[in-house]
């Protein structure tokens, strides 16, 4: 752990790193779904230190790979290099963490990304529709209701300020998980963490929630669209595992991990 409290793991496999932040749609209200996919995709923009695509191309340089992603409850980074150049993933990731410039024009096309992913991924596809029907009829448009990819209407009107409150709010140390798997040397691995992530101060933020009521409703969801066959989707309610018997809530975990 570092002294800013990124939190870390390992593993002898092959050297790979990713940096996970709390936060994810299901931290998002009315207003600003989709703006943690959003951030994700800024986040490969440039810095007060870096042009634009500049990470991206220094790990396609060195052989590398790397990706994003974002869930529910998480936004992830990672890259996957030979060992020698785990210092400069480690550098370029601390910086993006803290010094992300975010501007208009950066916004204006990568808002036209995520919309058009949102009309392959769930517009354009009945499941799909689907299941996000049945969220928001259970949940509400909060919590896991909410579309990881967000609404059109709140993808089309998201403002550089939302993103820079969320990036301020979120993205810090102390709400960060640092993962490095494969052939290192521990010491030195932490010492450059210690390098790139200890100057960075923890923002004074915290998680910005709202409440929305909501009536859950069993009513029959009925969607019609251009198909080859019919779908038909059973959705259950169920208790959480902090209302069950600690034999039952081990063993449901079980079928969960394994």
């Amino acid at each position: 752990r570092s002294t800013q409290g990124v939190s870390s793991a390992a593993s002898d496999v092959y050297k790979r790193q990713s940096l996970w932040y709390k936060v994810g749609s299901s931290f998002e209200y009315p207003g600003v779904t989709g703006i943690s996919h959003i951030l994700e995709h800024m986040m490969f923009k440039g810095t007060t230190t870096t042009e634009a695509g500049e990470f991206s191309r220094i790990i396609k340089q060195l052989g590398g790979s790397e990706n994003a992603f974002t869930g529910r409850d998480f936004t992830g980074y990672y890259q996957k290099v030979h060992k020698d150049y785990l210092e400069t993933c480690l550098k370029y990731e601390s910086d993006r963490m803290v010094n992300l410039m975010l501007n208009k024009e950066d916004l204006r096309t990568e808002r036209e990304v995520v919309k058009e992913e949102r009309r392959l991924r769930t517009e354009d596809n009945p499941s799909s529709k689907a299941y996000e029907k049945i969220g928001m009829q259970i949940f509400g448009l909060q919590k896991y209701g909410i579309p990881i990819i967000g609404t059109m209407e709140d993808i089309s009107n998201i403002s550089t300020q939302d993103l820079k409150d969320w990036y301020k709010r979120y993205y810090k140390p102390s709400n960060a998980t640092l993962i490095i798997a494969g052939d290192f040397q521990e010491l030195k691995t932490k010492q450059l963490i210690e390098k790139y992530f200890g100057p960075i101060q923890n923002k004074n933020t915290t998680s910005e929630s709202k409440k929305i009521s909501h009536q859950k409703s069993y009513k029959d969801i009925v969607l019609k669209d251009n198909v080859s066959s019919p779908l038909l989707v059973m959705s259950f309610g169920n208790l959480s595992l902090i209302h069950i018997s600690e034999p039952t809530r081990q063993e449901a975990i079980s079928y969960a991990v394994f």
